[in-house]
């Protein structure tokens, strides 16, 4: 199980959807292993004129599911998603809450190999969102999933990770156990803030010099 941490512009989507077959690499190859299946962006792909029993169809269709699969899958997938009579309305008119937990419904219940989750753990209310959490932790230990995760919440990184990559400005700073990983990552982060915080007061220093030289003018 493995978390890639690092602050906002890092680089971690980006490569989440490299591995997902989403994005191509500009440079390089990526070689996976296993049936991917990606949770990003968990309330988009739907067709919208559809129901939401109808986007299970065709979300696990381009996952490469056969029909028989998917139907034998939609029973568990439609009580996980607990949206009940809109099942079977379109998914226009959905919340983006209930796009993102038929989303992960479908994904989490299509038996991945590779699961990779960007952020989809935050998905829904407090009890939705534990019950995600459930599913991955059942996911990998009954069924011996690979998770790739990306997250900006240390606890979550440490519950689930034993791995950490901690990437900077598309660059691998760090590759190995999670408690370190996080540990570097959250060192950065408090040096950014000190920075800020030092360029702040360079600035207020320079406005209040600029006050009294105004000041000490007029007089």
């Amino acid at each position: 199980m493995v978390a890639l941490i690092g602050p906002n512009g890092a680089g971690k989507s980006t490569l989440l959807k490299i591995i997902s077959g989403i994005l191509k690499p500009t440079t390089g190859s990526v070689q996976v292993r296993g049936n991917v299946v990606p949770m990003l962006e968990l309330g988009s792909g739907f067709d919208m004129e559809m129901t939401g029993r109808e986007n299970i169809y065709l979300r696990g269709t381009t996952l490469g599911l056969s029909q028989e699969e998917i139907k034998e899958l939609e029973p568990e997938i439609v009580e996980f998603a607990d949206i009940g009579e809109y099942m079977d309305q379109p998914v226009r008119s959905y919340s983006s809450g209930m796009k993102a937990r038929l989303g992960f419904a479908i994904n989490a219940n299509v038996h991945p190999e590779i699961l990779i989750v960007d952020e989809a753990l935050s998905v829904g209310d407090k009890s939705f969102k534990e019950k995600c959490l459930d599913k991955v932790r059942q996911l990998i230990a009954d069924d011996n999933v690979t998770l790739l995760l990306v997250t900006h919440n240390a606890n979550t990184a440490k519950q689930f990770c034993e791995r950490g990559i901690f990437i900077q400005k598309g660059t691998v700073k760090y590759d190995g156990p999670i408690e370190e990983a996080v540990g570097r990552y959250e060192k950065e982060l408090k040096k950014k803030k000190k920075k800020k915080n030092e360029a702040k007061a360079q600035e207020a220093a320079a406005i209040a010099n600029v006050a009294e030289a105004i000041k000490h003018k007029e007089n």
